[in-house]
């Protein structure tokens, strides 16, 4: 398996965004579920199975590209987890259609109709967030990033002190650079700590 080292944050919020478009896509099915007489169940349950399988196929590809990433737009447990919460919706949401039609109900509980507008709601916010997200596709950097960058990563290492550059030492050629080369083994080989090894 091929680890890529280049920062591929702009595909896991592509997968995001095709997630969240599923949630949304899902609860509309669930929205129609619980207002559609029983005998139109059964196609809308097969709706809502196969709207959840290509969630999952999302969430794999999230999983696989998070193996093949070395560099990720944030940390892998929050990626994992995120991906598996999202998953989750649409699993139980089928499991809801699965099991209504299963057990042949009639007339749903009341408040169903409310509990399902509000998560209307909730997926519509998630979609929005997601594709808004992968549209930057991870150019917005911290505040500061460039000052500090500036200032610590790319500054001036000073020529004298603890933190001096070591100058470069001219190459030296012939028996005088065979000469120096060797003393220079010589203070570099290790000490017994009681005097020089005989």
């Amino acid at each position: 398996m091929r680890i890529s080292r280049k920062p591929t944050g702009a595909r896991f919020f592509e997968l995001f965004a095709e997630i969240g478009a599923n949630i949304g896509a899902s609860v509309e099915v669930l929205r129609e579920f619980v207002r559609a007489p029983v005998e139109r169940r059964p196609e809308l349950a097969a709706r809502m199975h196969a709207l959840e399988n290509v969630g999952d196929d999302a969430t794999h590809a999230i999983f696989e590209h998070l193996d093949r990433s070395f560099v990720t737009p944030f940390d892998r447990e929050d990626i994992y987890r995120l991906t598996s919460r999202l998953d989750d919706v649409v699993d139980h949401m089928d499991a809801a259609a699965d099991l209504t039609t299963l057990y042949h109900l009639g007339e749903l509980p009341e408040g169903v109709e409310t509990l399902v507008d509000l998560l209307c709601q909730a997926a519509r916010l998630t979609a929005e967030v997601a594709e808004r997200r992968g549209r930057r596709r991870c150019r917005a950097l911290p505040p500061g990033h460039a000052r500090w960058r500036q200032r610590v990563v790319e500054r001036p290492r000073p020529a004298h002190g603890p933190h001096a550059r070591p100058a470069a030492q001219p190459l030296r050629a012939g028996r005088q650079g065979r000469r120096v080369g060797a003393q220079h083994a010589r203070r570099q080989r290790p000490r017994h700590r009681h005097g020089r090894p005989r």
